[in-house]
């Protein structure tokens, strides 16, 4: 029989509105984090083949064009006046409005000439949205590609098209995507004869996604050992300052200083609130056929799923788990809850 979601009168304790807040906070010290140059620096280095030669120190003094936009400041695609402006949001008269977390422009390295590339950096902090991610940074690229228009090039100057990419950071990730990074990009296939062909003219969009494993990322795990630090640890301020600026050379400003400081006080606020929520709710029978013994159970094995969960830095899935029977059942099938083992 399928099970139904029965919130207890504590669990209600936990508004909607007030994790939403919570989630909301972090969303933004995400952003702000992530848009900081010297950490964009490491992502280029990491993620880009065009920047595996530089370092990431100098890839955020040198490469990273203007200061990056944070998901603030609206660009409309038909405004042709915008020949070299760049900014968060599309919106074009006929489609509804996309928001880019942190959208710049770079310029890339050895080319002998201010050739760029447009990024695009997003937190994602749902892993399961609802859509499907590759499809989403997909669409991202898709748009960045066709709103260079008007501002990148006009007419049928092509050639002045310059190359996209769409990092997606998850903080938290399934486990079979955990300490991982993917990359997807646009690569020739020659079916018949030796075509040569310059990269430069279809090599125009890559997709990245980069999972860090939280505080289980080690020295020396680069970029997912940055990442982890900065938006998936359980660490306090000070130990993670000390890793940023003792490992990744990134120098600890006052404005990073209090964007850590507020980092590490809302993922432990969050967390908390994740798994009280997760543990004070409780489960009936589909057709709620009031068994007390059936319901002691699979509350028990939610508090054990909370916990595991809790043990793993996994505290989120637990509250999307609750909303998606599909998810949840997947969970107790992977931590060995699900009563066929």
């Amino acid at each position: 029989m399928g099970t139904m979601l029965h919130q207890t009168s504590l669990s209600m304790g936990i508004s909607a509105s007030e994790l939403r807040k919570h989630r909301d906070r972090y969303d933004r010290a995400c952003k702000r984090l992530l848009s900081e140059k010297e950490v964009l620096g490491w992502i280029l280095h990491e993620c880009l083949d065009e920047f595996k030669e530089v370092s990431p120190s100098e890839i955020a003094t040198a490469y990273i064009d203007g200061d990056p936009e944070v998901g603030a400041t609206p660009v409309h695609a038909d405004d042709a006046a915008l020949v070299t402006g760049l900014g968060t949001e599309d919106s074009p008269l006929d489609e509804g409005t996309i928001w880019y977390d942190i959208r710049f422009r770079a310029l890339v390295p050895g080319t002998g000439q201010s050739v760029g590339m447009i990024v695009n950096v997003e937190a994602q902090g749902d892993f399961y949205p609802g859509n499907p991610l590759l499809k989403r940074a997909t669409y991202y690229c898709g748009r960045m590609i066709s709103s260079q228009y008007g501002r990148v090039f006009t007419h049928a100057h092509y050639e002045k098209l310059q190359k996209v990419c769409s990092i997606w950071i998850c903080p938290n990730p399934p486990m079979n995507y955990r300490n991982t990074i993917t990359r997807i990009s646009m690569t020739k296939q020659v079916l018949v004869g030796n075509a040569i062909l310059d990269p430069a003219e279809y090599d125009l969009i890559e997709i990245v996604l980069a999972c860090p494993d939280g505080d289980r990322q080690e020295k020396g795990d680069g970029l997912l050992r940055l990442l982890g630090t900065l938006i998936a640890s359980e660490r306090g301020a000070d130990e993670r300052k000390a890793i940023i600026s003792d490992e990744f050379g990134i120098a600890m400003s006052e404005r990073l200083s209090d964007e850590v400081v507020e980092m590490s006080n809302v993922s432990k606020g969050l967390e908390e609130m994740w798994y009280h929520q997760g543990v004070e709710r409780g489960f009936e029978d589909g057709e709620r056929t009031g068994l007390a013994a059936g319901r002691t159970q699979e509350r028990e094995r939610l508090q054990e799923l909370a916990g595991r969960l809790v043990e793993h830095g996994r505290s989120e899935e637990l509250s999307r788990a609750l909303l998606d029977e599909r998810l949840l059942e997947e969970l107790l099938v992977e931590f060995g809850l699900d009563g066929q083992g």
